[in-house]
């Protein structure tokens, strides 16, 4: 990538890091990135935990408490790549009651339903009762589907379970023609406005107890488009929360109490690009902040929306994660959902998986590409591969990964659907 705004994004870098240079003797607002050491620090200091506190109560009491600014992490290079890394599934380790769902790869042609893959089975077994796809809830239990109301070509959303021996729809309201998990006992529907060049927006939002059905309807939400970060939903201490880019600001609403407020202004003021910054929502409603640098990324520790709304500076928010020189260049990817992990890629499609908890980042000796997600358990992660040049259906071939050990198993003709659990 050439042209004036790459050179302008460059020299805005450069500048950056030379002021964080001075602020090693002359602190100032910034991050302060120390060139000159590279021993491993400290991994996460206690006033920033990355294990979330768990809320007394659901009033919202400001709880972020600024800190001096954080020094940067060096994550060690662990290298996990067995001699003999492919093995069997029954060998792999994966635990008794953890699902690997996957679909074949005529479903490209026509639905053939969702298959079942256990350390027990580990030959796909159709599910006949999940006879069609859907959104798995967090803990792998529930998943919720759509289904065509009869007599018209309106759908609302269902739920079932993951044995597929319960189900039943969540609304008969057909302006909510879809649905997404906010946690394992709230859900979000929803009707969508198309406004025009591929893009929609929230015309209609119910949040919802799938289980009681007891739910209350989402008024006046703002007009919101699909740049930066779009429009993300949360829930968190019995409060829902819209998370959203409003031009280069971003905001923070309290959907019920219909309070918002400008927050970041610290993440909108910096002068990375845009497309470069991410804010995402991870287990039990808390909020990640990245932006990709040069060196890595810098990355805040999950923090609660009362925690966004206290923060005010970039230096006592965000850490600098400084990559190992011998995986560079090589940028952030995926930040796993349900545990402390972030997908960094490469060259040549290679990937390594950054534990931030552990303070590693781990290089497999494997390439992958496609879809990829970590197991309820954090101890696996499945991905697709498709084999060129494309035909119809596309060869694919589903991997799973054993993130401890570097040992993966493949099953050919199927492709990843998600992890499921299963309750004795």
């Amino acid at each position: 990538m050439t042209g004036p705004r790459f050179t302008l994004k460059i020299s805005l870098v450069l500048l950056w890091l030379a002021v964080s240079i001075v602020a090693c003797t002359n602190p100032t607002p910034g991050v302060a990135v120390t060139p000159t050491t590279l021993t491993p620090l400290p991994l996460i200091s206690p006033a920033i935990s990355f294990t979330p506190t768990p809320q007394a109560s659901p009033t919202p009491v400001p709880s972020f408490t600024p800190v001096p600014t954080l020094a940067p992490l060096y994550p060690a290079l662990v290298t996990v790549c067995p001699s003999n890394p492919s093995v069997t599934v029954e060998k792999l380790g994966l635990e008794p009651d953890t699902l690997l769902l996957v679909v074949p790869e005529t479903a490209e042609v026509k639905w053939d339903g969702l298959f079942v893959i256990t350390a027990d089975a580990p030959t796909p077994q159709r599910m006949p009762a999940l006879s069609q796809g859907g959104l798995l809830s967090p803990n792998g239990q529930w998943f919720i589907f759509v289904r065509t109301v009869e007599g018209t070509d309106k759908t609302i959303p269902w739920i079932g379970s993951i044995d597929g021996e319960q189900q039943w729809p969540l609304t008969a309201d057909e302006r909510l023609e879809g649905g997404s998990w906010l946690n394992d006992e709230t859900v979000l529907l929803f009707g969508l406005e198309d406004i025009g060049f591929m893009n929609s927006v929230y015309k209609t939002v119910q949040v919802l107890n799938p289980f009681t059905l007891e739910g209350q309807f989402v008024e006046n939400l703002p007009r919101m488009t699909n740049v930066g970060i779009g429009a993300k939903f949360l829930h968190h201490a019995d409060r829902t929360h819209l998370i959203y880019q409003d031009g280069y600001d971003y905001r923070l609403r309290d959907v019920f109490a219909q309070t918002d407020q400008l927050v970041l202004e610290w993440l909108r003021d910096d002068p990375a690009d845009f497309l470069d910054k991410s804010v995402s929502i991870v287990s039990d409603g808390y909020i990640v902040i990245r932006v990709d640098r040069p060196y890595g990324l810098d990355m805040s520790p999950p923090m609660s929306p009362e925690e966004v709304v206290a923060s005010h500076s970039y230096s006592q928010t965000m850490r600098p994660i400084i990559f190992p020189s011998a995986i560079m260049p090589a940028s952030a990817g995926l930040l796993s959902e349900n545990i402390p992990g972030v997908i960094v890629s490469g060259d040549a499609e290679w990937f390594y998986w950054f534990d931030y908890q552990q303070g590693v980042i781990k290089d497999y000796c494997f390439p992958s590409d496609g879809f990829f997600k970590a197991s309820l358990d954090g101890k696996f992660a499945a991905f697709t591969r498709e084999t060129l040049p494309h035909t119809l259906p596309t060869q694919k071939t589903t991997f799973i990964l054993n993130l401890e050990t570097g040992y993966v198993s493949r099953i050919d003709n199927y492709a990843f659907f998600g992890w499921a659990r299963v309750t004795k």
